[in-house]
């Protein structure tokens, strides 16, 4: 994908809404951060350690556990991240992802993110913040109506 293209995706994302357009070119510097996975690709290891925040710009991928292999969890499609925890924590990876068709993926990293200005690192984190403030309200609901059926 050409740089003005990705710019103009990312536009779209609600992540990156408050960006401006030198923020966005300032993100895709990096060219070793676009992946391209092919269908059934594992992308995503379950127990694996490293710190990338994946943005899907074309495909759909496959959220599960090594638990429970054939019970999705989730199905992403373009504009969707996932891997947030990771980029600021150093644990284990908690699922599996992998590659339903063809996907490109956006990745960024810790050390991507150090290297951004101060103000765009800011952003950045703040918008990161959201997000996972986002992720646990909707797993509290969910942890909710599951007690409400289950009683």
């Amino acid at each position: 994908m050409e740089n003005k293209l990705i710019m103009s995706f990312l536009a779209g994302i609600s992540f990156f809404k408050d960006f401006t357009l030198k923020d966005r070119a300032e993100l895709i510097q990096s060219k070793d951060m676009f992946i391209k996975f092919s269908a059934d690709q594992l992308i995503i290891r379950e127990g694996d350690i490293d710190d990338g925040l994946f943005i899907i710009l074309k495909g759909q991928v496959l959220v599960t556990k090594q638990s429970k292999p054939h019970v999705p969890l989730a199905q992403l499609g373009p504009g969707s991240l996932f891997g947030e925890i990771n980029l600021i924590s150093n644990k284990p990876r908690t699922t599996n992802v992998t590659a339903i068709r063809e996907v490109v993926v956006m990745r960024i990293t810790q050390k991507m993110v150090n290297k951004m200005d101060l103000a765009l690192q800011k952003k950045f984190q703040e918008k990161l913040i959201h997000l996972l403030v986002q992720r646990l309200e909707e797993m509290n609901q969910k942890l909710s109506v599951a007690m409400k059926n289950n009683s």
